[in-house]
């Protein structure tokens, strides 16, 4: 019975694919440690903007505005722009509340829907900063707006059970390829 040779070059391509795991698998560590800052920084905001006092403001204008981006700008999504006004004590505080902007290539009739349902002199409710009573946002309702939360946890568990899993392949291929004897 002849004894099987090893293959130097499986041998270094098995090497490769597990440095390439390692790499991969620290990559996705440093994006879990980056999205966890970003989770953590946009929870607290989010949890200061929910204490916020309500209240009603008058609509003066919305739009579905187009937002362009990119290096040449080519590239369009849409929000509701509206100027609102409302009455704290003696003061009418004037301001701009906006959706964020919708997913490029999607229906942009829930914003067109929405500025439809809130003509000029209709009202919103809202959420202003008790410290600079311009800076506000809707309190709830309009399309693309709310807690971005949810969607930065689940960013946040996607990296890490991708570091997991990736690191795990890279060091069950470092420990296949330590235990294939050199030519």
């Amino acid at each position: 019975m002849a004894i099987p040779t090893p293959n130097p070059t499986r041998r270094s391509a098995s090497l490769i694919l597990a440095g390439m795991f390692a790499f991969l698998g620290l990559f996705a560590g440093l994006c879990t440690i980056f999205a966890g800052v970003v989770t953590i920084a946009e929870g607290w905001r989010e949890h200061v903007q929910a204490a916020w006092p309500q209240t009603t403001a008058r609509i003066e204008k919305c739009t579905v505005a187009p937002y362009k981006y990119g290096r040449s700008h080519r590239n369009t999504v849409w929000r509701i722009d509206c100027r609102v006004s409302y009455v704290l004590g003696a003061e009418e505080v004037a301001t701009k509340i906006r959706s964020r902007t919708a997913p490029l290539g999607a229906d942009a009739s829930p914003l067109d829907d929405w500025v439809a349902d809130h003509p000029p002199q209709s009202s919103v409710v809202l959420r202003y900063d008790p410290s600079n009573h311009r800076n506000a946002l809707p309190a709830a309702g309009m399309p693309y707006t709310g807690p971005r939360s949810p969607g930065n946890l689940r960013l946040l568990l996607i990296f890490a059970v991708g570091c997991v899993v990736l690191l795990a392949l890279a060091r069950l291929l470092g420990k296949r390829h330590a235990a294939v004897p050199a030519a």
